[in-house]
C-alpha cells in the first residue's frame, strides 16, 4: 500500500481551551482506498481514544482535543498516536507518533527590568562628545557638544523565555540640560538593526521616552541613547526600563 505524510501537527497538546494548542490534527494521504483507524495510547499501553475514519483516498485529517469519548481529559504524560491504514487488499501500514498531553495553559504575564542611566552596556563617542558617570543619583551624562560631534550609551536586556512577546517597551528617563534643545535618541535593536527611533528634547525638563520594537527575533534586545551635535544633544539619562508582555504556558 501507499501513503505519505502519517503524522500528527504538534507535540505537544494543551487541553485546557484557551486557542493555543487546544488539539492536535492527525493526518496523511492515501494513493488508494484505505480504511483508517486511530488508536491514542497512554504509557501503560491502554487505548483512551479510538476513532475510525472510515475508507478514504487521497488527504485525510481528524483532531483529538486530549479527551476520552465520554469528554474526560485525560491526566498528563505521554501518549502514543496509532494510525493503522489497510488496503483494499488486506496489507496494513501502522504510524506511531509521540505526543505528550499537559495541562498547562497560557497565561500572560509582564515582566519589568529597570537600570540606572550609569549602568550602561557600551559607549561611544566622536570628536568633543562625551559619556560622565553621575554616580551621586546613578545618571548618565551624554553630550554630542556641537556639529558633527555625538556619544551614546547602549543598554542590553535579556527578555524572559516565552512563547509568544505581545509588547516590548522601553522606557527611558532623562533631562535635557539646561539652554540646549536636548535630542534624546532611543534606538531599539533585536539583533543589531534599528528598528525604531524616536526623538524629544525640552530644555530643563524631565521627560519619557516610550517606544517598543516591531519584532522580536531573539530574546537580546538594545536601547541606545544618542546625543548629536547638530541636534544641540546634551542630556543626562536617569533610567531605562524595559516593559514586556509575554506569554508562556503554565
Amino acid at each position: 500500500m501507499r501513503a505519505t505524510g502519517v503524522s500528527v501537527s504538534h507535540a505537544t497538546l494543551y487541553p485546557i481551551v484557551d486557542g493555543i494548542g487546544d488539539f492536535v490534527t492527525i493526518r496523511g494521504r492515501t494513493d488508494e482506498r484505505t480504511s483508517i483507524t486511530v488508536g491514542i495510547m497512554n504509557a501503560a499501553g491502554k487505548r483512551v481514544r479510538g476513532i475510525g475514519l472510515g475508507t478514504r483516498l487521497g488527504a485525510y485529517s481528524t483532531t483529538w482535543n486530549g479527551r476520552t469519548s465520554s469528554g474526560t481529559i485525560v491526566p498528563d504524560g505521554p501518549y502514543t498516536v496509532v494510525q493503522t491504514l489497510t488496503d483494499q487488499r488486506g496489507n496494513r501500514m501502522v504510524v506511531s507518533s509521540p505526543l505528550t498531553v499537559s495541562s498547562k495553559r497560557l497565561v500572560r504575564l509582564i515582566d519589568i527590568q529597570v537600570r540606572d542611566g550609569v549602568d550602561y552596556d557600551r559607549e561611544g563617542t566622536e570628536g568633543f562628545g562625551l559619556v560622565i558617570d553621575r554616580d551621586s543619583d546613578k545618571s548618565v551624562h551624554v553630550y554630542g557638544n556641537q556639529g558633527a560631534d555625538w556619544a551614546f550609551v547602549s543598554y542590553e536586556f535579556t527578555l524572559p523565555s516565552a512563547r509568544t512577546y505581545r509588547t516590548v517597551r522601553f522606557e527611558v528617563m532623562g533631562e535635557a540640560q539646561a539652554g540646549r534643545t536636548g535630542a534624546l535618541l532611543a534606538l531599539l535593536d533585536t539583533s543589531g538593526e534599528q528598528v525604531a527611533e524616536v526623538k524629544t528634547g525640552t530644555a530643563n525638563a524631565r521627560y519619557a521616552v516610550t517606544a517598543g520594537a516591531t519584532a522580536v527575533n531573539s530574546r537580546r534586545v538594545f536601547a541606545t541613547v544618542t546625543a548629536n551635535g547638530s541636534d544641540l544633544g546634551a542630556l543626562r539619562v536617569f533610567s531605562v526600563r524595559l516593559v514586556t508582555t509575554y506569554e508562556v504556558f503554565r
